[in-house]
């Protein structure tokens, strides 16, 4: 099996590589694409660990964005040759930065709401200079025994973020969100292929077109909240315009919202070879 969409403890996924990797190995993967937002830093590591358990990686990148015309929100993958590429890394600081900041003024705020956790302790389960995220809010929050489950009514409270005319959380801060073309640009300059993720979670496929416009190369067909006419529609378009056929998991870990197992969305072995003939093609940033 060949899952293109997961994500590790570089971002938000509280497992460790060990633990990733053993699950992995469980249900069957042969490669997988690393895929956490906005930041390659931990991609090397694991692919020195999955030697050991036969599992190939493929560097990846997953960057939030938003349609300014529209307004709609969405998430461009990057999928590349290089497992770290300091100009899409540094590109990124400043994103990170602010999700950084926005992290520690979310813990003043749960701290003054009557929670007692500290911002030490919430540090303790990120990797080291990793983004805090609220996964790890909510981890340290249910280790104080103020919650049982990751994301049910208290991180409702805390983090939702006013959608569907629903209150902000208390927590919530938004974060600053480029316009799509600038992602799609940023992956292919550095030899990256853009590909739209889960265009069915927020119906994006009337954007398709402009999106091909700007340079976008794949979309995301196989995905956990993807219907069948979903994945029908994705396929459909693939075949339109030409773009490369991705799928995964949006694997999250056993702390992910939905607790889905890693591989139980996935590409065929006809369809992870025309991924891979497409990425061979992408140019290399190594200079021979």
């Amino acid at each position: 099996m060949y899952d293109l969409h997961i994500h590790t403890s570089s971002s938000d996924n509280l497992m460790t590589t060990t633990e990733i990797l053993t699950s992995l190995k469980q249900v069957g993967i042969h490669s997988v694409a690393v895929t956490d937002h906005d930041t390659m830093k931990g991609i090397h590591s694991f692919q020195e660990e999955s030697l050991f358990y036969g599992v190939s990686v493929i560097p990846g990148i997953e960057i939030n964005c938003i349609d300014s015309g529209s307004g709609r929100q969405m998430s461009i993958l990057g999928y590349f040759k290089e497992n770290y590429i300091p100009e899409v890394e540094s590109a990124l600081y400043p994103l990170r930065e602010i999700r950084q900041n926005n992290a520690y003024e979310a813990v003043r705020r749960v701290r003054r709401n009557g929670y007692r956790i500290t911002w030490e302790a919430v540090q303790e389960l990120a990797e080291p200079d990793r983004v805090i995220t609220p996964t790890h809010i909510m981890e340290a929050l249910r280790q104080e025994g103020y919650t049982m489950t990751l994301f049910g009514p208290l991180y409702e409270e805390l983090f939702n973020s006013g959608k569907e005319q629903r209150r902000t959380g208390l927590a919530y801060f938004p974060t600053p969100l480029w316009e799509y073309h600038k992602v799609i640009e940023l992956i292919k300059d550095n030899g990256g292929i853009p590909v739209l993720s889960h265009p069915g979670k927020n119906n994006l496929f009337e954007l398709i077109p402009e999106l091909v416009s700007s340079g976008l190369q794949g979309i995301e067909a196989y995905h956990p909240k993807h219907s069948c006419q979903d994945r029908a529609l994705a396929l459909a378009l693939a075949r339109k315009y030409h773009l490369t056929i991705t799928g995964g998991t949006d694997y999250h870990g056993i702390y992910g919202r939905r607790n889905r197992l890693p591989g139980c969305k996935y590409l065929t072995a006809q369809e992870y070879k025309l991924f891979y003939h497409q990425l061979e093609k992408a140019p290399s940033l190594i200079k021979t």
